[in-house]
């Protein structure tokens, strides 16, 4: 049941990644907007482009959120999951380069470890919306004292 309750979270995280898209795209259009005005500001250039950075890292985390999730998933349909499964997890994703080898051992990690991994992931899934979001009200709030 933890597997299932952890893969539904985490598949929470489609709507992260959504906002985030959001506001790079309305980051990529300010900067079209200055360009075209020719009102260019070094300080709001480089702050929509930090915004599109956070864009970019936040889909690769959802990219990673969204795999682990599937692995959750199809260890949940499982009755029981045995060390076995983890390690033949582990083999399988070193195999294909996804993890890298751990001391020569990547069947360290128990299953609560890895959905605190699993979640630790979301987090800073997350907090690269929140950082996207606050740079973009705090640009927009400086505009506002500008023009007082």
């Amino acid at each position: 049941m933890q597997l299932k309750l952890c893969a539904i979270f985490l598949s929470q995280h489609t709507k992260i990644n959504n906002f985030s898209q959001l506001l790079s795209s309305l980051a990529a259009i300010g900067l079209l907007v200055m360009a075209a005005t020719n009102k260019v500001s070094l300080a709001f250039i480089l702050a929509l482009l930090v915004v599109i950075l956070l864009g970019i890292y936040e889909t690769i985390l959802a990219i990673r959120v969204g795999f682990d999730v599937e692995i959750l998933n199809q260890l949940s349909l499982k009755e029981q999951v045995s060390s076995e499964d983890l390690e033949f997890l582990d083999r399988s994703l070193v195999d294909i380069g996804l993890v890298k080898k751990l001391d020569g051992n990547p069947t360290t990690r128990d299953l609560n470890t890895r959905l605190q991994a699993c979640l630790k992931l979301f987090k800073y899934q997350a907090l690269m919306l929140i950082v996207q979001l606050a740079i973009l009200l705090i640009m927009s709030l400086s505009k506002i004292v500008l023009l007082l």
